[in-house]
């Protein structure tokens, strides 16, 4: 058993070595080898989406420029450029609200006063606020009724369930 540069054995070779191997050692060399040749054709089989099959073949151009000596810009610059160049390309997004980007809120900064309503002194920070297009009604304070006697009459006479069904 010497050292054997790094090839990827199929399954059936892996399990064909396996069978041939006599001895502790080469048992145990033959089974890791076999383990490793699993992992792979499951992780092969489990790339069969386009995006994973994408991201896979990007990954591997950046270890490929990893091991030739490229930095960490050009390698950033790289998975971006192989992403782009492979993943199709179907529309732009258009947001509906160009205030909030489509999240319902709008970040702005408060420098200490009372801007963000708060009466209190306090210091600097961002906060949301809620935006006036239909995703930031969400945000929005609702109103609450004064009286609480509209949810208690409505509930006066019926029956309620219990445990073990409907009172009569």
């Amino acid at each position: 058993m010497g050292i054997e540069p790094k090839t990827a054995l199929s399954v059936d070779t892996a399990l064909a070595a396996l069978a041939e191997a006599h001895g502790p050692a080469a048992l145990a060399y033959a089974y890791a080898k076999l383990k490793t040749a699993v992992r792979r054709q499951r992780r092969e089989q489990q790339i069969s989406s386009v995006l994973g099959a994408t991201i896979d073949a990007a990954v591997r151009l950046r270890l490929q420029m990893r091991e030739d000596g490229a930095s960490e810009q050009e390698l950033a610059a790289g998975l971006e450029q192989t992403v782009r160049a492979s993943w199709p390309f179907t529309r732009e997004w258009k947001y509906l609200c160009h205030n909030c980007d489509d999240t319902g809120g709008e970040w702005r900064a408060c420098p200490g006063d009372a801007t963000c309503g708060r009466d209190a002194p306090h210091r600097p920070h961002d906060f949301v606020k809620p935006c006036w297009c239909s995703l930031g009604r969400r945000f929005r304070e609702k109103t609450k009724p004064t009286d609480g006697d509209d949810f208690t009459e409505s509930t006066k006479g019926k029956h309620r369930p219990t445990r073990f069904g409907h009172r009569s």
